[in-house]
């Protein structure tokens, strides 16, 4: 799966290619599965004030979770299989959370902006 990582502005600019991020892919789960404690009952699919505990290790042992790269130009490519799945954009921190179906194939548009961090 292929995908354009674009920042949002919240001014009436354009939207402009991000050219650099990483992304936290958890296949096969939703965000309670993995962060039980962590996630508000009534959020989702769309976490946006979410500040779970990461442990990379544990992460990738019990989930096959992966991290992302974004290239310069904002591409990149999830190598997961497809289905259900939690997509993470991180920084110091986790910056906010998308549940998605991801397909066989396709093309990924990842968006943030003032009004949070999306998958379509």
């Amino acid at each position: 799966m292929t995908g354009t990582y674009v920042g949002v502005s919240d001014t009436g600019r354009p939207d402009y290619r991000a050219d650099d991020g990483t992304f936290l892919v958890i296949p096969g789960v939703k965000v309670r599965d993995v962060w039980p404690d962590d996630a508000a009952p009534d959020e989702g699919p769309v976490f946006s004030d979410f500040y779970p505990t990461l442990d990379l290790d544990a992460l990738a042992d019990d989930f096959g979770a992966v991290l992302v790269e974004v290239e310069p130009n904002g591409r990149f490519r999830i190598n997961v299989p497809a289905g259900p799945a939690v997509v993470c954009l991180l920084a110091e921190a986790v910056i906010g959370c998308v549940e998605i179906d991801l397909p066989v194939s396709g093309h990924l548009r990842v968006s943030r902006g003032e009004g949070g961090f999306y998958i379509e």
